[in-house]
């Protein structure tokens, strides 16, 4: 199997089409967290031919279209990043709420008895 470098327009145009279909889905966090994960792995592969291709790097990033697409994706990705920041606080309000709930059930000693008044619910 050959292990061919991509050439960086493509890999662009790639995280392009993801960050695109990562803003479509931002409401999905699973979605997101699997689209970092994948760009993660573009952006290596984008410093790998950027590192042994130097001087095509140096003339595609000033090219207008590589100027544009850059933006864009730049642009999307202040708007991702909002979004799992969202998700992380809802994410971490979730995780208080439940252990607020794990308190006052280990309060409660677990059982409630049959009268079910205030002072019959710690023992």
């Amino acid at each position: 199997m050959i292990n061919a470098v991509r050439d960086g327009t493509a890999i662009i145009d790639d995280m392009h089409i993801l960050t695109t279909s990562m803003m479509e889905q931002r409401h999905d966090p699973d979605f997101l967290i699997d689209g970092v994960e994948k760009r993660q792995v573009l952006i290596d592969e984008y410093d790998e031919w950027s590192n042994k291709y130097q001087e095509q790097r140096a003339v595609y990033e000033r090219t207008p279209e590589a100027k544009t697409i850059v933006e864009k994706i730049l642009g999307m990705d202040k708007v991702i990043a909002k979004t799992l920041g969202e998700f992380k606080t809802v994410a971490q309000q979730n995780v208080q709420n439940s252990n607020a709930q794990q308190k006052v059930i280990g309060y409660l000693g677990g059982s409630i008895s049959a009268s079910g008044s205030y002072m019959d619910f710690k023992k």
